[in-house]
């Protein structure tokens, strides 16, 4: 029990967090000069060019997840009725 530091008094209370919106966080150096209108339709190219990207490779991992699920249940069924395997020997195998 002496290994717990005693509370520290010097702790400074924050009454409430701090709400920023995004207008109001600092810009980078490169993006400083554009207007409210470029940034906008720089954020959607972005946005769109990141969906493009990643939301094929979500779908396929999705897919083969789907397909990965319906080779277990297919393999224990099959392991089942010509193997003779019990059910608590596929869970292991699995």
């Amino acid at each position: 029990m002496d290994d717990i530091n005693p509370a520290k008094d010097n702790v400074k209370y924050v009454e409430s967090a701090i709400d920023l919106t995004l207008q109001e966080l600092p810009l980078p150096e490169e993006l400083r000069h554009l207007d409210r209108g470029a940034i906008h339709a720089l954020d959607k190219k972005v946005t769109k060019r990141l969906d493009m990207t990643l939301l094929p490779v979500v779908v396929l991992l999705f897919l083969l997840n789907i397909l990965d699920r319906n080779n277990i249940a297919n393999a224990k069924t099959v392991a089942c009725q010509k193997l003779c395997i019990s059910p608590m020997s596929n869970t292991t195998i699995v």
